[in-house]
């Protein structure tokens, strides 16, 4: 899930940091729809111009 919006795709993980209170992934994807690819791109997209509009 990501923003109330369900996402399912196959991938693995290359790579992990621990950051504070975070752990963040990074994740090379296997197989993906090019569809939703774009569609993750776009919620993606979304929420960084929602973060940068709350500290401006």
């Amino acid at each position: 899930m990501l923003d109330d919006e369900e996402f399912t795709f196959k991938g693995k993980i290359i790579r992990k940091e621990e950051l504070m209170n975070e752990i963040i992934y990074g994740i090379d994807f296997i197989e993906a729809d090019p569809k939703e690819e774009q569609r993750l791109l776009q919620v993606i997209q979304r929420m960084e111009i929602e973060r940068r509009k709350k500290t401006e």
